[in-house]
C-alpha cells in the first residue's frame, strides 16, 4: 500500500502553517495520517488547545475513513443530517461534518492519507491543508481550496 512518511507528513504541516501566515489567518492546528490511517504528525501553535488537536485529529481521521473529503461530508450532512449523525456515533464522534479534513491521493487517484487543519474558519483551514499537500508535492482532493 502506498503512503505517505514521515518527512511528507512534516512537509505538509510546514505548508499548511506558512499558507496560514501568508495569508494572515489564525494559527493552525495540522493532523496528518498515512495510507495506513495511523496518526503520523500532529503539530500546532505555541499555545497548544486541546480542542483544537482533537478537532484536527477527528477532521483528518474522518475524511481518511470516509474516503471523501470533509467538505463532502459537510455537504452530505445537509442533505442527510441522520445519516452522518449515525456515522459520527459509530465512530465515537470522530467524524465532524464541517470543512478542514483533506485527502491525500497519488497519481493513479488512490487515498494514500489525509490531513486535518483547524483554527480559522473551515474554508481557510481547508485552503491551509491544501496547500501544505501540494508543497509536499503530493496531490489533494479537493484540489483547489472553496474560498480562493
Amino acid at each position: 500500500m502506498a503512503s505517505i512518511n514521515l518527512e511528507q507528513a512534516d512537509a505538509i504541516c510546514a505548508g499548511a502553517e506558512k499558507y496560514a501566515k501568508e495569508h494572515e489567518f489564525q494559527p493552525i492546528t495540522v493532523a496528518v495520517y498515512d495510507g495506513g490511517g495511523a496518526l503520523r504528525v500532529l503539530r500546532q501553535p505555541d499555545p497548544g488547545r486541546i480542542l483544537f488537536a482533537e478537532m484536527a485529529m477527528a477532521k483528518g481521521w474522518g475524511a481518511f475513513a470516509m474516503g471523501m473529503p470533509g467538505r463532502t461530508i459537510a455537504e452530505r450532512h445537509a442533505i442527510n443530517p441522520n445519516g452522518i449523525d449515525s456515522l459520527r456515533i459509530v465512530a465515537g464522534g470522530k467524524l465532524p461534518p464541517v470543512i478542514g479534513g483533506v485527502l491525500i491521493k497519488d497519481g493513479d487517484g488512490n487515498v494514500i492519507g489525509a490531513v486535518g487543519a483547524t483554527g480559522d474558519l473551515g474554508e481557510r483551514d481547508e485552503a491551509c491543508a491544501i496547500a501544505g499537500i501540494k508543497a509536499a508535492g503530493l496531490i489533494p482532493d479537493p484540489a483547489e481550496a472553496s474560498i480562493l
